[in-house]
């Protein structure tokens, strides 16, 4: 009797497999995949890692492009660029700095009263290259535009104008300072005041003029009606007054009748009786 581990043929996952046979039938088959294939057997024996390497290399980029906006940037770059655009547009016109995504982003200092100049420039000619170009034309440009592509200078221009749009004559906004009356010491502008009180007593009078008109109308209304009215009673009491007349004048006409039949009846007997005598 012997055992399974005596046995020269065994039986695993399914399959007959020979211990004896294993050695040349996997020596056959490498030297033909060899001879069929000698790039792969080549890079055989770093397969595993390098395939592995692969397929997470896929797997991150194909994150990374489903972080890709409707603008064509990635996370980082609408990061990088929203950054650089507030600190060159919007931090010099309002005076301090805004919320940025990069903590630890360094603003480009000693230019802000010319780019608020540049951007006060632009809201009167509305000319978006040369405000691009403006804004640009310092030594921090070459060194950040160094390593960047054609592909990001397009979208960093493209994201600059869209916050240079909103300062153009046809944009339909105002930026002015909010200022509070009880947190500081500036009086806020009289004239607006003023003005929001005219507007007030504006939209006061014309209210009551609306008033004032819809009662006319009501009134005119009411005596519209009661002209009416009054019409037609009068044409009911002539109505029935000539109804009444002319009952009267039938029942004057039948008088008449009555009074020259008892007439003509009065005539033909005496004139019977003067016959008898």
């Amino acid at each position: 009797m012997k055992w399974l581990g005596q046995s020269k043929s065994m039986v695993l996952n399914g399959s007959r497999y020979s211990t004896s046979e294993q050695q040349p039938v996997s020596q056959s088959q490498t030297r033909s995949q060899q001879q069929l294939h000698p790039q792969r057997s080549s890079l055989r024996p770093g397969t595993g890692s390098r395939r592995c390497s692969r397929r997470f290399s896929a797997a991150s980029l194909e994150a990374e492009r489903r972080c890709i906006p409707s603008s064509g940037m990635t996370a980082k770059e609408l990061c990088e660029h929203d950054d650089l655009t507030t600190s060159l547009i919007l931090d010099p016109y309002l005076g301090f700095q805004t919320h940025k995504m990069n903590t630890r982003f360094r603003p480009i200092k000693g230019r802000q009263e010319e780019l608020k100049e540049i951007i006060e420039r632009f809201k009167k000619h509305d000319n978006l290259e040369k405000a691009f170009r403006a804004l640009t034309s310092g030594d921090w440009s070459r060194h950040h535009f160094l390593h960047k592509s054609k592909a990001q200078e397009k979208l960093f221009k493209q994201h600059v104008f869209v916050y240079l749009r909103m300062f153009a004559t046809d944009s339909g906004l105002m930026y002015s300072p909010l200022l509070s009356e009880q947190n500081s010491d500036i009086e806020p502008d009289q004239s607006i005041r003023d003005q929001i009180i005219r507007d007030q007593i504006i939209r006061d009078q014309s209210i009551r003029d609306q008033r004032i008109r819809d009662q006319s109308i009501r009134d005119q209304i009411i005596r519209d009606q009661s002209i009416r009215d009054q019409s037609i009673r009068d044409q009911s009491i002539r109505d029935q007054s000539i109804r009444d007349q002319s009952i009267r004048d039938q029942s004057i006409r039948d008088q008449i009748i009555r009074d020259q039949s008892i007439r003509d009846h009065l005539s033909q007997y005496n004139l019977q009786h003067l016959n008898h005598l």
